[in-house]
C-alpha cells in the first residue's frame, strides 16, 4: 500500500531542563512541527489465532518532509528530510504435537535504517526512529536500551528473536473442580 499522512508534533520542555535550554538546538524552547509523510509498504504477515505464531514478512519505506515553509519556525525551528526503511520476517522452525503444552517455535528478524538531514533538525527528529510508528530511540526497539538514549542522524539496528510459544490454556480448565465457579 501507499499512503500520505500529515504529521504534527508539539514538544514543550520544562524550564528547569538545562539539557534542552543550553546550546544552539533549533527546538531548545519547544517545537511546533508540521510535516508530510509518504509511506510505501508491503505486509504479508499472518498470525495464527490459536498459537500466536507469526509467519511472512513486512517491509516499508517512509519519507518525511518538514520544510520551514510549513510554518515550522513559529515555535522552534524545523527544516529537515527523514528517510526510514524497515524489513521484518518470521519463519516457523518447529510445530509441536497436539498433546504438547507448547504450540511452536519460530524465528523473527527485524532490520531498520533511519537517516535525517537538513538545516534545522530538532532533537525530536534525531532521537526518534521512524516517521509514523516511532520508537523513542533504541528503547522499545532493542531490549536493554532505554528510551531517548540514542541521538544520531543515522541509525541502523537489527533485532533477531527465537520464540517458544505455549498453547492457550482455557479459563474453565484452570478452575475445574474449584468452589470458585460453583454458585
Amino acid at each position: 500500500y501507499f499512503s500520505i499522512f500529515y504529521k504534527g508534533v508539539r514538544e514543550w520542555y520544562r524550564e528547569d531542563n538545562d539539557y534542552f535550554l543550553e546550546g544552539d538546538r533549533p527546538d531548545r524552547h519547544g517545537l511546533l512541527q508540521n510535516s508530510v509523510v509518504l509511506e510505501l509498504a508491503v505486509d504479508s504477515v499472518l498470525k495464527d489465532r490459536e498459537s500466536g505464531m507469526l509467519r511472512g514478512f513486512f517491509t516499508n519505506a517512509t519519507f518525511e518532509y518538514a520544510p520551514n515553509a510549513f510554518f515550522n519556525s513559529y515555535l522552534g525551528d524545523a527544516d529537515f528530510r527523514k528517510y526510514y526503511a524497515q524489513f521484518k520476517f518470521f519463519i516457523q522452525m518447529h510445530e509441536f504435537a497436539p498433546e504438547s503444552k507448547f504450540a511452536c517455535v519460530y524465528f523473527g528478524n527485524s532490520s531498520m535504517a533511519d537517516y535525517v538531514e537538513g538545516s534545522e533538525i530538532p532533537i525530536y527528529a534525531r532521537h526518534h526512529i521512524g516517521s509514523l510508528n516511532v520508537y523513542s530511540g533504541l528503547g522499545g526497539l532493542i531490549r536493554g536500551y532505554e528510551s531517548y538514549r540514542f541521538d544520531s542522524g543515522l541509525k541502523l539496528a537489527n533485532r533477531s528473536e527465537i520464540r517458544l510459544l505455549m498453547k492457550k490454556i482455557p479459563i474453565e480448565s484452570m478452575f475445574r473442580g474449584s468452589a470458585f465457579l460453583r454458585f
